[in-house]
């Protein structure tokens, strides 16, 4: 006998759909996108694809101890607008890896091809004033992102982390 093939029993991650004209009860696939990308994240498993349509979001989003691919489906056409400009980051990341590991253990967080723009965020509270806060111990890797209009007290507060940029625009 033959051994079975491997690909055979692989299970393919999700993908996500995104649409500014998606809705609530879509099930996320090209036909029937859903709307909210906060929703898809908090319900993604790890390694999970969103892939978002072109238009401009206007969400808070965060990641918190999670594991996904976040992708514009052509890059640059993805715009993300915070929903509370001058009191919340536009992203907040938060990967939870183990405290002082100087190698991350856990596969990293992709955002690709997004645009973040129009934070205004520039009071300390329960975080720093930024437009992106990247903390506990996250290692995001964002690849032709573009970062612009944000007038936040800083554009990044990198806490505790180590983000790599690829081809973005700050």
């Amino acid at each position: 006998t033959s051994a079975a093939s491997k690909i055979a029993y692989n299970t393919p991650n999700a993908v996500w759909v995104i649409d500014t004209i998606g809705t609530s009860t879509g099930n996320a696939s090209i036909k029937y996108p859903l709307k909210s990308i906060q929703y898809a994240i908090d319900n993604s498993a790890a390694g999970d694809t969103i892939i978002l349509n072109n238009g401009t979001y206007v969400e808070d989003l965060e990641i918190f101890n999670k594991t996904i691919v976040l992708k514009a489906k052509n890059l640059g056409k993805a715009i993300i607008n915070p929903l509370s400009p001058s009191s919340k980051p536009i992203l907040n990341i938060q990967d939870q890896n183990q405290w002082g590991q100087t190698i991350y253990s856990k596969p990293q967080n992709k955002i690709i091809g997004l645009v973040f723009s129009g934070s205004t965020f520039t009071q300390w509270g329960n975080t720093a004033p930024a437009a992106l806060n990247i903390n506990f111990n996250s290692n995001p890797i964002f690849e032709s992102c573009t970062f612009t209009n944000n007038s936040s007290q800083y554009v990044f507060n990198i806490d505790q982390s180590a983000p790599l940029f690829n081809n973005c625009l700050i």
